[in-house]
């Protein structure tokens, strides 16, 4: 077990260093709720999907914040700490948990505002909201720890491009019959939330251990003059 002492250390160093980004994001996000909301943009469902959509900055709040240590030489120096590297891990993961309450929190109001039949639990909105911020930020994390900037930009992102082009053909071509209507149905069945729910705990207890594992080996073999993980 890392030392917590280290791990609050940690964090509170990477919390105080977000804070001006993060109320930069927050202030960029309320602009663009506000420009969309004047083109008319004003539904429940429009709002929520503008609130998605900005939320991938936070989300990458946190993975942006390794690249920028691995240029600054500030990753190296952390290394050269007497800390664990599991401790760096879990203060970054923690940061990127406490960085999307601010949105979660947001869907969970704004699902407050959808009319019936599509009214949905606060609660539970939020806490989906949040576990799929939460699992996104980390995957980054793993990502942008385990390989440089550069290595991304090319094959890997016309690969992602691609899956994201062709993801929903291929899904309809699964499964022909699931329509946006027909996908808006299941969502609102009594045991929908339930099944989200454990889907979203299974995928973050086994694909945030997998980014542990990966982040931690990264930044314990880390070397700023090779680039080697």
């Amino acid at each position: 077990m890392p030392d917590l002492e280290h791990v609050r250390s940690l964090l509170k160093l990477e919390l105080r260093r977000q804070r001006p980004l993060l109320l930069r994001m927050v202030g960029m996000s309320a602009m663009t709720a506000a420009i969309f909301f004047m083109l008319g943009k004003r539904s429940p469902a429009d709002q929520l999907a503008i609130l998605l959509g900005t939320s991938l900055g936070i989300v990458a709040l946190v993975p942006a914040g390794i690249t920028r240590d691995k240029m600054e030489g500030t990753l190296e120096f952390l290394i050269g700490l007497p800390v664990e590297p599991r401790a760096i891990v879990i203060s970054r993961f923690i940061a990127t948990a406490l960085t999307a309450i601010p949105w979660a929190v947001l869907a969970g109001f704004l699902a407050l505002t959808f009319p019936p039949p599509f009214q949905m639990n606060p609660i539970g909105v939020c806490i989906l909201a949040w576990m799929l911020f939460v699992l996104l930020g980390i995957c980054g994390i793993a990502v942008m720890t385990r390989f440089e900037l550069e290595s991304l930009v090319g094959a890997p992102l016309i690969a992602m491009l691609i899956v994201f082009g062709l993801g929903p053909r291929l899904v309809h071509a699964v499964a022909p019959g699931l329509t946006a209507k027909s996908l808006l149905v299941l969502l609102f069945q009594p045991y929908a939330p339930i099944v989200i729910a454990f889907a979203m705990i299974a995928a973050i207890a086994g694909v945030g251990t997998l980014a542990f594992v990966v982040t931690e080996r990264a930044i314990a073999t880390y070397r700023r003059d090779s680039g080697v993980h």
